[in-house]
């Protein structure tokens, strides 16, 4: 998702998200997502990302320059959330 920020004042801004397709019955399905992002109008030496919550996502493609996926979850402000167990956690993998 890319949100164009031009013109937008400084500040937290949040927006419904709505996604639609098909459960595993074929039944068609609507999500609605809470998406809150924020805009900082200074510049910074450096870039960086703001976690603004957490979510489990499933790894659809990945090319040279992308990973393409999509949410399996809702987004939550906590890491350890129940609702996120279904994921694998981040873990170092040895050397063959």
């Amino acid at each position: 998702m890319s949100i164009n920020t031009s013109g937008l004042a400084q500040g937290c801004y949040m927006f419904t998200l709505r996604a639609r397709g098909t459960n595993g019955d074929g039944q068609p399905v609507t999500h609605l997502q809470t998406v809150r992002f924020s805009v900082a109008t200074t510049t910074s030496s450096g870039q960086y990302v703001d976690i603004l919550g957490f979510a489990v996502f499933q790894v659809d493609a990945i090319t040279a320059n992308d990973i393409i996926g999509h949410a399996v979850t809702g987004v939550q402000a906590d890491p350890n959330d129940q609702a996120l167990r279904r994921a694998q956690r981040a873990r170092l993998v040895p050397w063959s």
